[in-house]
């Protein structure tokens, strides 16, 4: 049975290319304050190092860095939001494209409070990507999981600014001072349920964040 809404969390969506910093900025503030960080990606990779059902059935596609079937998305972070009782709980990778998000939208109506797009350029990621050195880093699987980035997750986030749920925060520039940028943002969060689409951080050179 699925929390009442009295006691849903808030969802914090965080978005972003491989390599932006989805997980290290989840984690950080999720240490710092009262929120659970939730990563899609983590989770996926744990049920495929233990060989469970479930890791048997989505291996092909975490190998090959290719979005998971929804329904397997949907139903993992369904369970994990069940057993969740943070006030706040950042969505790592989740949803990554526009029938994710409707579908969220669908079993937890009003519970997206906004969407963060950790903006990084390419040529950034791709040196973070270089160190990071992780076995779903490999140049063919990082091209499908950019690839992926454009042609599914983009949509996804036009559709939350539309919504008027979306902010860009510039990532390229230290941890700590996207970490103050994204803290700063989820406390106003608590007295302004919806935000226009917005950039923070550092300013972007030439074209908007959200493009580049």
């Amino acid at each position: 049975m699925s929390p009442v809404a009295s006691e849903r969390p808030s969802l914090i969506v965080v978005a972003g290319r491989p390599g932006a910093g989805k997980g290290t900025q989840c984690a950080r503030i999720a240490a710092e304050v009262s929120a659970a960080h939730l990563s899609l990606g983590d989770a996926l990779r744990q049920h495929v190092a233990r060989g469970t059902p479930l890791g048997l059935e989505v291996r092909p596609f975490v190998d090959a860095g290719r979005l998971v079937p929804d329904r397997f998305a949907l139903d993992l972070i369904d369970a994990q939001l069940e057993r969740e009782r943070a006030p706040m709980v950042l969505l790592d990778g989740f949803p990554r494209n526009l029938a994710q998000a409707e579908a969220l939208e669908c079993r937890q109506p009003g519970a997206v409070s906004l969407a963060v797009l950790l903006a990084v350029p390419l040529t950034t990621v791709a040196e973070r990507l270089r160190s990071r050195g992780r076995p779903d880093d490999g140049e063919p699987t990082l091209r499908e999981r950019f690839a992926s980035f454009e042609h599914d997750t983009k949509p996804m986030l036009t559709w939350y600014e539309r919504r008027g749920s979306l902010v860009v925060i510039d990532a390229d520039q230290p941890h700590g001072d996207v970490t103050v940028a994204v803290k700063a943002l989820l406390a106003r969060s608590h007295t302004n349920h919806r935000h226009p689409a917005t950039a923070l951080g550092r300013p972007a050179a030439g074209s908007s964040l959200f493009s580049r």
